[in-house]
């Protein structure tokens, strides 16, 4: 008889690793501060935190990723950076925008 794995742990043991998950975790949490911190009250701040998060993202899990799997550094970073660019600077701006103009942000905002 034969013994079928689901589809997803395939996919887990093939992709992931403990770096991974673990420069992954590490790269959203540095990117996010950094765009927390360049972030404000205007539009042109956001787009910039967004700009900055696809960048420090893409250096970090390309770099990681391109070590780990013994890729090409330039497919490493243009597969992340792409993914990002959708992710954060289109639908997440998107989103961003539509938490400010709805007044759900205010209190999150820093002044000065």
């Amino acid at each position: 008889m034969l013994h079928c794995k689901p589809l997803w742990w395939l996919w887990c043991h093939k992709c992931c690793s403990d770096s991974d998950v673990i420069g992954g975790s590490i790269a959203n949490f540095i990117a996010c501060m950094l765009a927390w911190l360049i972030g404000g009250s205007s539009v042109k701040r956001r787009f910039i935190g967004c700009l900055a998060e696809t960048a420090t993202i893409t250096v970090i899990v390309g770099g990681y990723l391109s070590l780990t799997y013994n890729m090409p550094i330039e497919i490493s970073l243009l597969g992340i950076f792409i993914g990002s660019l959708i992710s954060i600077n289109i639908l997440g701006l998107i989103l961003l925008e539509a938490v400010y103009r709805r007044g759900i942000a205010k209190r999150y905002i820093r002044t000065g």
